[in-house]
């Protein structure tokens, strides 16, 4: 069976999208290069925060992530995979602008997490994932009761994506968010979802080594099934 093209509309940011494109190749079934399929990549950084947008009044990112959806298709993508939480509540208005399917991160690590029977996880993620209910309504009827940081403990994770991975810091210190996920595990979380795509990075940068769920892996394996690979 011929595999189908995938297409990562990325640059938000750009180490989460080579994430992406590192987690489809190293979980893809593979005995030489012919077997792992085709992606192609706009890291497209002229995107405008989204955090800013959905809260703060910030410019709209809907142009240009509509331009690089538009942009992958005519390149022949025939799924795509978004590489951003945040972006999720513009996802519509993506979906909207191709004709392929946009896969759905969120809704994917929800049937995940509700297929290994969790009941309680907690949420790392910017404020605009969290403050706009995101996660909230992909997880609603699932059976899984998502945990939120406090404010204190909120700022810790923001501290997290932005001056650490975000800034490149390799020296930053993830005291403050370690406290915040032991206090998310503490409250009853089963797992904690890294639900911005930076805190996959952060959790191997900064050796946090607590029971996480990585959405962008969900994504990964969401678009190599797809696309008619197999996964390992």
């Amino acid at each position: 069976m011929e595999k189908k093209v995938i297409g990562i509309l990325g640059g938000m940011g750009p180490l989460a999208t080579a994430d992406l494109f590192r987690k489809m190749v190293e979980h893809t079934r593979a005995g030489r290069d012919q077997d792992h399929p085709r992606i192609l990549v706009d890291c497209n950084t002229n995107i405008p925060d989204r955090t800013a947008a959905l809260l703060h009044g910030g410019t709209d990112p809907v142009p240009e992530l509509t331009a690089a959806a538009r942009n992958l298709e005519r390149g022949g993508a025939q799924v795509i995979a978004m590489p951003c939480n945040t972006a999720h509540g513009f996802y519509d208005a993506v979906q909207a602008a191709v004709a392929v399917p946009v896969l759905h991160m969120i809704r994917l690590t929800a049937q995940a997490l509700t297929e290994r029977g969790v009941d309680a996880a907690g949420l790392l993620a910017t404020d605009g994932t969290i403050q706009t209910g995101i996660y909230q309504r992909s997880f609603r009827d699932t059976g899984v009761t998502l945990l939120t940081p406090e404010a204190e403990d909120q700022q810790a994770v923001m501290d997290l994506i932005y001056r650490g991975v975000k800034a490149g810091r390799r020296d930053f210190d993830a005291s403050a968010a370690r406290r915040t996920m032991e206090r998310l595990l503490e409250r009853g979380a089963q797992t904690l979802i890294l639900g911005c795509t930076e805190l996959p990075l952060a959790v191997e940068l900064y050796h946090l080594a607590y029971p996480c769920t990585d959405p962008t892996l969900e994504l990964a394996l969401g678009a190599l099934r797809f696309a008619g690979c197999e996964t390992v």
